[in-house]
């Protein structure tokens, strides 16, 4: 059990760190996410694992979501906090010339 929250914290840190050189490129989003940096990751695994933005919100899979990321935040806050502090993210990584900033 230890090991598997070691690599997951590992993987959440690593998330982070990249995510965090895709906004000093693009500048940073306009306030401070209200949520832990741990639960970006979560939050970003989960969405992209069920196809991104798009493919979540065109099913409303947000609570599927909120539990995939062991959250417990209505799907408004999700989506809000996404939008803001993820999606961009996710649009460089999947759609964008920025794909290098996404990748070790």
């Amino acid at each position: 059990a230890w090991a598997a929250a070691d690599a997951r914290c590992e993987k959440a840190t690593h998330f982070i760190t990249r995510l965090g050189r895709f906004w000093d490129v693009i500048g940073r989003p306009p306030e401070a996410p209200p949520v832990a940096e741990a639960v970006l990751a979560a939050l970003y695994r989960a969405v992209t694992q069920l196809g991104g933005w798009a493919a979540v919100c065109g099913s409303r899979q947000w609570g599927v979501v909120a539990r995939a990321a062991g959250l417990d935040l209505p799907p408004d806050e999700l989506m809000e906090i996404y939008s803001i502090h993820l999606l961009p993210f996710e649009e460089a990584c999947f759609d964008g010339p920025m794909l290098v900033l996404c990748v070790d």
